[in-house]
């Protein structure tokens, strides 16, 4: 029970950080956002820091890259979020923090 509600916390933490960012029509990448700790993400890891969302090489795709280090991954987004806002959700695990999902 405690573990499910840690993993809650850390979802809407990651909401909160992430909540109001928008892929724009015209740029295709977001406004930057900090994110304040380490985590992984598809078995890489990447350190806390500035980061900003690319358009992908498709609509369904979207590139995360740390803006200080250039290192970047891309990843699937999540169906049926039709506002263009992402949200990245995070969970705190024994090791650290994963990125689980963009939508």
């Amino acid at each position: 029970m405690n573990r499910f509600f840690q993993a809650l916390s850390m979802t809407l933490a990651g909401a909160a950080i992430v909540g109001g960012t928008v892929l724009q029509a015209a740029g295709h990448r977001s406004e930057p956002v900090e994110i304040p700790f380490d985590f992984t993400v598809q078995g890489k890891h990447l350190p806390a820091g500035t980061y900003r969302l690319q358009k992908g090489t498709s609509d369904r795709f979207s590139v995360l890259v740390n803006l200080r280090t250039g290192e970047h991954i891309q990843m699937l987004r999540s169906l049926g979020n039709e506002t263009g806002k992402a949200k990245l959700v995070f969970e705190h695990q024994t090791d650290g923090y994963v990125l689980k999902k963009l939508s």
